[in-house]
């Protein structure tokens, strides 16, 4: 798929999510960074754009994060204002996309680039200031109030440090969230899980993984599915020096614990991206170089032991 009006520099694809029904697309480089999102949907089986979207301010990178859940949209903009960042949510109305609300942290200020993650659970959302405190990182829940989301609560780490970057990836479903900080302890990296049982979340756990490295960068990208999760360490914030991982962990009575990993190649970027549904895990490996095209890029997929015939399967654009 590519947009109807694609240009030079639009990084259509830097992020993506569907439901399904709809797969929504960001462009944060479009015009100047300014941004756009396209929304497509399946007609006579094949999916054609349905529908743009985009802002009347100029390079906010909207679209350079998207969540997805049933007929709500929320998309980041984390250059928007000096990278103070913003984030819109969007509701669909008979069969259109429409901007609901343009929602700001309450002490959101320069270079916080508040948008730079964010998630749903369809009735809240959340959206990360990775920037925030001197790259310290925060993590923002907002609920309605109203007809109005409003800002419910903001969240920190536990032993949170300048340069953990906690917030540069979120997930939320049901009562959990779980919030990565690649830059903890020299780039090694962990992910901090939140959970509520009524209107306040609690910090739960620390994730670390068993055999992180410095460098690693634990925390990178999060994916969350059932009773797992799939958090992967890219390589930190040091010109990808580490090999980069994926780990799965799974939820044993309140706590995650480590199940596997998978490991890269060192200047490949394994583990720029991951995603995890059912038994299938998919993790992005972006510098791969592929029929002696470098950094081509590739997607790595792997599933459970009870599809094993796909197991370890590449896939990559020809």
């Amino acid at each position: 798929m590519v947009s109807s009006d694609l240009a030079v520099d639009d990084y259509l694809g830097a992020s993506v999510v569907t439901n399904g029904t709809y797969i929504v697309v960001g462009a944060y480089g479009k015009a100047g960074n300014s941004g756009a999102v396209y929304i497509y949907g399946l007609s006579g089986g094949n999916w054609v754009q349905l529908q743009k979207l985009t802002t009347a301010a100029t390079g906010e990178a909207f679209g350079f994060s998207l969540a997805l859940s049933g007929n709500r949209l929320v998309i980041g903009a984390p250059y928007a204002n000096l990278y103070r960042g913003a984030a819109y949510i969007y509701n669909l109305s008979g069969g259109t996309w429409v901007q609901q609300q343009k929602i700001v942290a309450a002490d959101v200020a320069a270079d916080d680039v508040f948008g730079s993650s964010v998630a749903t659970n369809g009735t809240q959302v959340l959206v990360s200031s990775a920037g925030d405190e001197s790259r310290r990182g925060a993590a923002y829940v907002f609920g309605l109030v109203g007809g109005t989301w409003t800002q419910a609560q903001k969240l920190v780490a536990s032993d949170g440090a300048a340069d953990d970057n906690f917030g540069q990836s979120v997930t939320m479903s049901g009562n959990t969230l779980i919030v990565g900080a690649y830059g903890d302890d020299s780039y090694r990296g962990a992910a901090y899980v939140f959970t509520t049982t009524g209107s306040t979340w609690s910090q739960q756990q620390k994730i670390i993984a068993s055999s992180r490295t410095q460098n690693e960068g634990l925390g990178y990208s999060i994916s969350m599915s059932g009773s797992n999760v799939a958090i992967s360490g890219a390589g930190g914030d040091v010109g990808i020096s580490s090999p980069g991982a994926a780990y799965i962990f799974s939820l044993s009575g309140a706590t995650y614990t480590q199940q596997q990993r998978f490991q890269g190649v060192v200047g490949e970027w394994f583990g720029s991206s991951v995603a995890l549904s059912g038994g299938h895990l998919l993790v992005g490996v972006a510098l791969a170089s592929v029929g002696g095209t470098t950094s081509s890029g590739l997607m790595q997929v792997y599933e459970s032991a009870q599809a094993m015939p796909l197991y370890g399967m590449q896939f990559m654009h020809l």
